[in-house]
């Protein structure tokens, strides 16, 4: 928003718009190299778990995070996955993220867990290795925060609460960029107060770091920018786009609009994240994935984030997604061997706000759970060809039976008959923690414009516009970039010591 001779009502060196991780980082950072920080958050501070209180999408994440255990190896893993085209890595320079993006995010994420120690933060190895069998896989391993995604903000927050160079505004939403007639983005509108919001205007010395997630909660932006739709998600619903809007406005160019840390979520109309369930339970049991037709069209083991796509595609003669919803088809022993939510009873989507129930007799009770007595009555109620999911079954136990499934080579620990009745059904559908699109920034953080040139005085850090493109690489992948981009981003706003917009 270009404004000719602008009137502030706040002055500081840096604005962070969003509190989730990267934004705490990018403060703590600046902070600690002398830098005054204002940080924008558009929701209310609050501990508990009630729709509308401080719960960014790090607060609602599993709480790993991936960490680079060895530099050329990490590098050679990244330029493989950003480079997937047509189903194979290619040897061109073109990828889904720039390679000096890449190196810079490398650099500094090897330090992430010596500078995640140093400012007192709980966690435990938990994994080795990454999501998908590329060159350099093997130099990763897997970090857990004690208490997970709320654990990791709790420490944030008592950080930031203790830095004096950092001021933290709730409820206070940007709404605007403020840029003058050389398009220099000289500070930020923002809507103040809860009820009856006043708009001021904040003048940011050094720079506007946008850290505000992305487009999980906008239906229009999901509708047109993601591979299918509906997709759900798991994190903060306070994620509408604002980021999309405000960075369009001053020219800046958009990548990885399209893409999503995502893979299957189930979804209930009472609550408004998605929540992510655990198939397998305590120890393998009996399971299958079906479309909406009755027909397994995967291997149901736990894929990650690449079974996203495999519930993308289209019937262009029938002109439907026969897998958006598809279900989740079990037995009795699943019923009974455990929570359908994920291991302690939490669930991610729902952030405290739910406590899954012992025996899932609550969630049966809701109708989260579908449940027939015969795999007749469940086709029946599930509205789809009785004979086809009969015949899925009767395919998938012989399969198990022989050991072998010659249709999606599910591994024969893994083939486990669907027996002992009644059976049940949850409904699935594309989805997980987050989008990855924004604006597109360089490896200083710098967001350029449509040429390809910084944009002075604006930059972007996390989730909006992240590095990672078709392939997201591990569980804990966006919080290792938030990290990682939020220093880098963090030391250079602080070090730039010629005011944005002065004469």
């Amino acid at each position: 928003m270009l404004v000719l001779d602008p009137k502030w009502d706040l002055e500081t060196d840096v604005v962070i718009i969003g509190y989730g991780s990267s934004g705490a980082v990018a403060a703590l950072t600046a902070a600690e190299a002398g830098a005054k920080v204002t940080i924008l958050e558009k929701q209310r501070r609050g501990t508990g778990p009630e729709v509308g209180n401080h719960y960014s999408t790090s607060h609602m994440s599993g709480g790993v995070y991936l960490q680079p255990t060895e530099r050329e190896a990490t590098i050679k893993y990244f330029r493989a996955m950003s480079r997937m085209e047509s189903g194979y890595a290619t040897t061109t320079e073109h990828g889904w993220s720039g390679d000096d993006l890449i190196d810079a995010y490398t650099d500094e994420a090897l330090h992430n867990h010596e500078w995640l120690e140093a400012h007192g933060f709980v966690m435990e190895k938990v994994g080795e290795g990454a999501e998908h069998n590329l060159p350099g896989v093997e130099s990763f391993v897997s970090y857990r925060f004690e208490r997970s995604g709320v654990g990791m903000m709790r420490r944030f927050e008592e950080l930031i609460d203790a830095e004096p160079n950092i001021t933290v505004l709730y409820t206070t939403p940007a709404t605007r960029l403020i840029t003058n007639t050389s398009g220099e983005v000289l500070g930020v509108e923002a809507a103040a107060g809860e009820t009856n919001p006043q708009t001021i205007t904040i003048r940011a010395n050094r720079g506007v770091l946008m850290a505000m997630g992305g487009f999980e909660f906008d239906e229009d932006m999901k509708l047109n920018y993601l591979k299918v739709y509906p997709t759900y998600f798991t994190g903060s619903e306070a994620t509408t786009g604002d980021g999309v809007r405000m960075a369009t406005e001053v020219g800046a160019q958009m990548w990885h609009m399209n893409c999503a840390s995502a893979r299957i979520v189930a979804k209930f109309p009472e609550f408004p994240n998605a929540f992510s369930l655990w198939m397998t339970g305590v120890r393998p049991t009996p399971y299958i994935l079906v479309d909406k037709y009755g027909k397994r069209f995967t291997n149901e083991k736990f894929k990650g984030h690449t079974l996203y796509y495999e519930l993308t595609v289209f019937d262009s003669h029938k002109l439907d997604f026969p897998r958006v919803p598809c279900y989740w088809i079990f037995d009795t022993k699943r019923m009974t061997s455990a929570k359908l939510a994920a291991a302690g009873g939490g669930v991610t989507g729902a952030m405290g706000r739910y406590a899954w129930s012992s025996g899932n007799v609550d969630e049966l009770a809701r109708g989260w759970i579908i449940k027939g007595d015969t795999l007749e009555e469940l086709a029946e109620k599930l509205e789809m060809p009785v004979e086809n999911l009969v015949q899925t079954v009767q395919t998938y136990n012989g399969y198990c039976e022989e050991g072998v499934d010659p249709e999606f080579d599910r591994a024969q620990v893994d083939l486990l008959p669907l027996g002992e009745a009644p059976y049940y059904a949850v409904r699935m559908w594309p989805g997980g923690p987050n989008t990855q699109g924004g604006a597109r920034h360089n490896a200083q953080g710098q967001i350029l414009d449509m040429y390809d040139r910084p944009i002075p005085g604006l930059y972007g850090s996390g989730e909006f516009g992240s590095l990672f493109g078709m392939l997201y690489p591990s569980a804990g992948g966006n919080l290792s970039e938030c990290f990682a981009m939020g220093r880098v981003v963090g030391r250079e706003i602080a070090k730039n010591r010629v005011y944005v917009g002065a004469k």
